[in-house]
């Protein structure tokens, strides 16, 4: 069994705003680059031998701060672990009621299907012990691919998992 530990990007204006970022390339806040260095310190427990994330501003700068604070530069950068492209819904306010994940394929977005093919074929070539820094989306499509329970993550918290 391969340890992984998923770890959500930290505070962006987007996450206080509940506004859907999508691709948009969001930067942390100043809280968010302050969860980012806190989250750091619980993860050393773990041992993490390799880092990948997001390339999408928001991840990439929380792997870095976590990877500057346990000493594992350089990470990895894996594109597939952006966030689910909305579309013309980035930008937007969230649906009160209804999830963006509800809907199959925004205009100028990509369907569920083809997020889930993307999210879960980058998981399944992960090694042991591996920090994955993402986003909301992929955390939630991972954890339902391997059949948890429905769990909602905050900036900067984490999950650990066994696949």
């Amino acid at each position: 069994m391969n340890k992984i530990i998923l770890l959500r990007h930290g505070e962006t204006r987007d996450t206080v705003l509940n506004i859907i970022s999508g691709h948009r390339d969001v930067p942390l806040t100043e809280h968010g680059l302050f969860q980012a260095y806190n989250v750091s310190q619980q993860l050393i427990k773990f041992g993490i031998k390799n880092i990948v994330s997001s390339d999408l501003i928001r991840a990439k700068r929380t792997a870095e701060i976590v990877a500057e604070s346990i000493g594992l530069l350089p990470l990895k950068i894996d594109t597939r672990f952006r966030e689910r492209k909305w579309g013309d819904l980035e930008g937007s306010f969230k649906y009160c009621g209804c999830s963006p994940e509800d809907l199959e394929k925004p205009i100028g977005g990509e369907s569920l299907i083809e997020f889930q093919t993307r999210v879960l074929t980058a998981f399944e070539e992960l090694q042991n012990l591996t920090l994955v820094v993402t986003h909301a989306g992929p955390i939630r499509c991972i954890l339902n691919a391997n059949s948890f329970p429905k769990v909602t993550l905050n900036p900067c918290e984490y999950i650990c998992i066994e696949k």
